[in-house]
């Protein structure tokens, strides 16, 4: 099974993937605000795919909420690929409602940070990382694993 967190337009329905968005308009399968929770069982994803979504998430206890969540609902021998813009890229600024600005290693909070368990973060494990590209503009681009 597969999860599309923030499908946004265009988004058609496929058997063996869920899509969640906030806004009905985009006729996701689940309509829901994520900062309140993923409304999917523990550890139903073999893969999830969160592209240009984390950026409106103003809120660190609300950042750290949904990457556990996404941690909840992913399978132990499953992937989530996040993608968001960069900073240095005019992608993170011209929206109004990115609120939250990203480098290389804004991740690794996750991933490897010795502080984790102290700090009540998610822990994942780094598959890839890696400077992307979308429509001309820099992305961050994270395969992390449970």
């Amino acid at each position: 099974m597969k999860l599309i967190i923030g499908v946004g337009e265009g988004f058609k329905h496929q058997d063996g993937v869920i899509g969640i968005d906030i806004l009905p308009a985009f006729n996701p399968d689940i309509v829901c605000d994520i900062r309140k929770g993923i409304p999917c069982e523990d550890n139903q994803f073999d893969e999830i795919n969160c592209e240009h979504v984390m950026e409106h998430i103003q809120l660190n206890e609300d950042f750290i909420f949904v990457m556990k969540e996404i941690l909840r609902v992913l399978k132990p021998s499953g992937v989530a690929y996040i993608e968001v813009p960069h900073k240095d890229s005019d992608a993170a600024y011209e929206c109004i409602e990115h609120t939250r600005y990203f480098t290389e290693n804004t991740f690794m909070n996750f991933y490897d940070n010795r502080l984790a368990k102290e700090m009540n973060y998610p822990e994942f494990k780094l598959v890839k990382k890696e400077i992307g590209n979308r429509g001309g503009h820099k992305t961050v681009c994270v395969w992390l694993a449970k």
